[in-house]
């Protein structure tokens, strides 16, 4: 909360935009924010305030033409009532002119009804963020016009009314990292992919699964694939395009040039196979040669269609120059290092530099086809198996300041900003998580374009969709470059109405991710507008340290027992994780034997909440109790929650955790693969264990035990 309003127009702007000049920590601790902050915040966001003179001139520029706006930025309504206008300053209009979202237009008259105009006609208005002009013979009165429904795509929409159960929902699904897959031996690149993901969901499906999520897809760096975090993208408009099978990929049989490297690199692949970490480098190196070889075989040789797509277009443009200064600078520089004219994607070098390219950046546009259509065919594939969901995508909370979707329309992004999180107990000195935030001032102004194409693109394919870190949608964390960071408050209802329409169109349910620092009643409002909550339960507890007991989970959750920042099972067993952090330095030796004997206790609360009998096994036993993992997700799974979602980590018994929060380069973060190929993991007796828990508590409406077939998409399988 900040501290009572003071006088300065620097404070009085900070107020007005919603940035803390103070907050509490979870810590309890009490957190004042300098004024360099607020300013640099504010001119982040396009609001100079760098002196008191600046500040009061800015505040009464803004307080001139909020008084002389005929209607406020924006207007939202519920689908299916009439538009009413508020008016704030001139006249009431006569006439009014509408362009829909949807490319089409209306007009029509107002008619005033006391001190609000309605418009006629306008009760059947599609759900959508359409821009709406009112003509009052003088300056036209401008508004963003949302009309959304009430909720977003429910997962009981998903479901025929007859198999609903009381009209509960109960499903539950996998997680799994999709660079961990692994293929059967001869068609293994080393990292797992798309085909992977779509034979996994098909596969799972007859385990009684309806959904299969992964880590996000995002475009990541081709030229620069070290960088493999899926949380840190380049852009979240397009895909990640080394999870693309190349022998789906059409043409595949017929292009022998492709199949000779692939078969010339068939040692080095063999190697990769066989490792347990992924070398993002030489997959890439052996890759996108075979790839190359297939863009140069297509049929006709006609460059991929850009006219269209300008998204597309830039961002393939951002992919060939990343690559061509890549090599001219080492190490790679980010883009805002480059020479000053290529800095701007409308600049005269940069259309130069695309012409005299142009076949490479048809090659990144064509990748971005290829990892599409595959994408598409794998949503095919579970659907077709019967999976209730199909497929679970994640969205990350923000993009790569260096990356695409910044270097393509810098203007929606808030500049010499990064978001994070305020000091806690686990990173006392706080989070930067060099990742760019959207200007909040400037997507409302854009009629929210940016992030409903970012909504749309991720919705794409998926029936399901987690928003990481939904608590953003409230408030997020900014920090400026070489300042303290604090709090700005974001446009929840709007984005909120941005999620509910994009849901509703793409038929897609929504999970957020409301775990941390929750502002007071945003997970009831959440819920009223029909998201999915998560439930983490490492942290459920109840009195006494008890795990909390399965029937007091709500049901509009997805509940989990662990994630992918969060300790596998076995490892929360074996204390993996603590370890992990004494030998990184992030706990002292000290810590890390307190840790490990509370987790003792821990371990004693997890054998009865999973209700097993003692002499299964004690806290103090080096492993697991044989059964502990299904016992814990049968219990998982007799909650009322909606969803329950099992790693596939914990259902291969691994003791390694995805990421470890904190680390970069000291732990092989989002690298480790997985022991078993997707074909062989209906063998494997944990995966059988849990699956057989799930099935009891929450049996699939439509399950077909038997073996699917393999995605057959593009060329056919070698």
């Amino acid at each position: 909360m900040n501290a009572p309003l003071g006088h300065r127009p620097l404070h009085i702007l900070a107020e007005k935009f919603g940035i803390a000049r103070a907050y509490h920590g979870v810590d309890g601790h009490h957190h004042q924010v300098p004024d360099d902050t607020l300013a640099a915040i504010l001119l982040a966001i396009g609001i100079e305030a760098g002196s008191d003179s600046e500040a009061a001139g800015t505040w009464a520029s803004i307080s001139e033409a909020n008084a002389e706006r005929g209607l406020p930025p924006v207007i939202r309504v519920r689908q299916g009532e009439a538009p009413r206008l508020p008016r704030t300053g001139p006249a009431m209009a006569a006439s009014w002119q509408m362009n829909l979202d949807d490319g089409t237009a209306r007009s029509g008259i107002v008619s005033t009804d006391g001190e609000t105009g309605v418009l006629d006609n306008c009760t059947n208005l599609p759900i959508g963020c359409h821009h709406l002009v009112l003509d009052n013979g003088d300056t036209p009165a401008q508004t963003t016009l949302i009309i959304a429904p009430q909720t977003a795509w429910q997962v009981s929409d998903m479901i025929r009314d007859d198999d609903l159960q009381n009209d509960r929902p109960r499903l539950w699904g996998i997680t799994v990292p999709l660079y961990a897959l692994r293929s059967v031996e001869c068609l293994d690149g080393g990292i797992g992919t798309y085909a992977d993901w779509g034979n996994l969901a098909a596969n799972a499906h007859a385990w009684g699964a309806d959904f299969a999520g992964v880590n996000p897809v995002h475009a990541l760096f081709p030229a620069d694939p070290a960088r493999c975090s899926p949380y840190s993208p380049s852009s979240r408009l397009f895909l990640n395009v080394l999870h693309i099978a190349p022998h789906r990929v059409p043409g595949f049989e017929a292009c022998p040039v492709a199949r000779d490297l692939w078969n010339q690199c068939r040692d080095a692949l063999g190697r990769l196979r066989q490792a347990d970490l992924i070398d993002y480098s030489a997959v890439a190196s052996h890759l996108f040669p075979v790839l190359q070889a297939l863009y140069d075989h297509r049929p006709g040789k006609a460059p991929p269609d850009q006219a269209t797509d300008t998204a597309l277009a830039r961002h393939a443009l951002f992919e060939a120059l990343h690559e061509h200064f890549c090599r001219q600078l080492a190490p790679p520089a980010p883009w805002q290092d480059w020479p000053e004219a290529f800095r701007r994607p409308d600049s005269a070098a940069v259309t130069e530099f695309s012409r005299t390219h142009a076949d490479r950046v048809g090659f990144f546009a064509w990748l971005q086809q290829m990892a599409d259509a595959q994408l598409a065919d794998v949503a095919g594939c579970a659907k077709d198996a019967g999976a209730a969901i199909g497929l679970y995508a994640d969205l990350a909370v923000g993009v790569a300041r260096d990356g695409a979707d910044v270097w393509a329309k810098p203007e929606y992004f808030a500049q010499d900003i990064s978001l994070g999180a305020p000091p806690d107990g686990f990173a006392p000195g706080g989070q930067n998580w060099a990742l760019a935030p959207f200007n909040p001032l400037a997507i409302r102004a854009a009629g929210f374009a940016p992030f409903r194409a970012m909504l749309r693109a991720t919705m794409r394919h998926a029936g399901l969709v987690r928003i990481d870190h939904v608590l953003g949608f409230a408030r997020s964390f900014w920090i400026p470059d070489g300042l303290p960071g604090t709090y700005i408050a974001q446009p929840l209802d709007e984005l909120l109405d941005m999620v509910a329409i994009e849901s509703r169109r793409a038929r897609c349910a929504v999970i957020g991710e409301d775990l941390g620092n929750v502002p007071d009643g945003l997970r009831d409002t959440l819920a009223n507008r029909g998201m999915l909550g998560t439930r983490v339960a490492w942290f459920e507890r109840e009195e006494g340290g008890r795990f909390r007991a399965p029937a007091h989970y709500p049901q509009g959750v997805c509940a989990a027992l662990s994630s992918h920042d969060l300790p596998t099972l076995r490892g929360y067993w074996q204390g993996t994780d603590i370890g992990w952090r004494q030998t990184l330095g992030q706990i002292a030796a000290e810590a890390a034997n307190h840790e490990r004997a509370a987790r003792q206790n821990d371990k004693a609360a997890l054998l009865d909440f999973a209700d097993l009998d003692r002499n299964a096994g004690e806290a103090t036993d080096p492993a697991p109790p044989t059964g502990l993992a299904a016992s814990l997700y049968g219990q998982l799974a007799g909650t009322p929650s909606t969803l329950v979602s099992v790693q596939i980590e914990d259902m291969l018994g691994q003791s390694e955790q995805a990421n470890l929060p904190g680390t970069i380069d000291s732990h092989p973060n989002w690298r480790r693969r997985l022991p078993v190929p997707v074909a062989d993991m209906a063998d494997d007796p944990g995966v059988q264990a849990i699956a057989a828990a799930m099935r009891r508590a929450r049996p699939s409406r439509n399950l077909n035990t038997g073996k699917r077939p393999e995605i057959t998409t593009g060329a056919s399988s070698r």
